[in-house]
């Protein structure tokens, strides 16, 4: 999807005031799904004679043209570039059907992506409720939990690029890489949780004085290392900060951590 920009003009002689309206004209394509936003991923090598593969995921808010990432993947394999940048930064997050395809392409076996907690069967005022026992009996079974390898798999050193804009099942994403071989964070802790989430089925609600709209999880989930719920987010193994003078100067700071590890890794090599 991409956005043109439509401006029309209208003139009031009896107020003798002009009036410009910004309209964005939507033009579909493989991300449309009825939201104007930008196309959620871009795939290019860094430099032309590289062999290092870049991927920004910007969302997996992703309507039901879109491709998928096989493409890129099959690029990546035929031209055998041996280490992969995944940046997540300021990833929301949104729909678990494209964020665990792209995951298939990260894995050699079958892995659990998220698991659902048998207690939620316990929760009598949630599990009662039909629509809801439904979602949670097939969701139980569906093939988000267990995830099987895509035929075009990367195998090679991966970074992946991480802040507090991470979020949602941008975390989710990044808590199941962290626990792969040959992975490497770098940036800030995210914003969304390593392990656990509350979320998959939302509800909403108009607070009564301010009639703001609340929109809230219901349902529990956990992924990646359970073994300490601390209520954290993903932690960069190479850390980042960022000062006003690099971000004045538009700096990437994690982008130029990555290629100077490369470059000393290949020099070490």
């Amino acid at each position: 999807m991409y956005l043109s920009s439509c401006i029309t003009a209208s003139h009031e002689s009896s107020g003798n005031r002009w009036e410009i309206k910004l309209e964005a004209q939507q033009k579909k394509g493989f991300d449309s799904i009825g939201v104007a936003m930008l196309p959620s991923a871009e795939y290019r090598r860094l430099t032309v004679d590289s062999n290092i593969a870049y991927i920004k995921l910007r969302h997996f808010n992703i309507g039901p043209e879109y491709p998928g990432y096989q493409d890129i993947f099959a690029d990546i394999q035929k031209r055998k570039l041996k280490t992969l940048v995944i940046d997540l930064r300021g990833n929301p997050g949104g729909n678990l059907v494209w964020l665990a395809r792209f995951y298939s392409h990260m894995i050699d076996s079958p892995k659990y992506f998220y698991r659902l907690p048998e207690e939620i069967k316990k929760q009598k005022q949630l599990y009662n409720n039909q629509k809801m026992r439904v979602w949670v009996d097939k969701m139980s079974k569906s093939a988000f939990e267990l995830i099987t390898p895509h035929p075009f798999t990367f195998k090679g050193k991966i970074y992946v690029l991480i802040d507090g804009g991470t979020f949602s099942v941008g975390s989710l994403l990044a808590a199941n890489l962290k626990a792969l071989k040959n992975v490497t964070f770098v940036g800030e802790e995210t914003g969304g949780s390593k392990n656990v989430w509350t979320a998959l089925t939302l509800k909403s609600l108009s607070l009564p004085t301010s009639q703001l709209l609340l929109r809230y999880g219901t349902l529990p989930a956990f992924f990646g290392d359970i073994t300490n719920i601390d209520g954290r987010g993903v932690m960069p193994d190479v850390p980042v900060a960022y000062g006003v003078d690099d971000y004045l100067a538009g700096k990437d700071l994690e982008l130029d951590l990555v290629l100077k590890d490369i470059k000393m890794n290949i020099k070490g090599g």
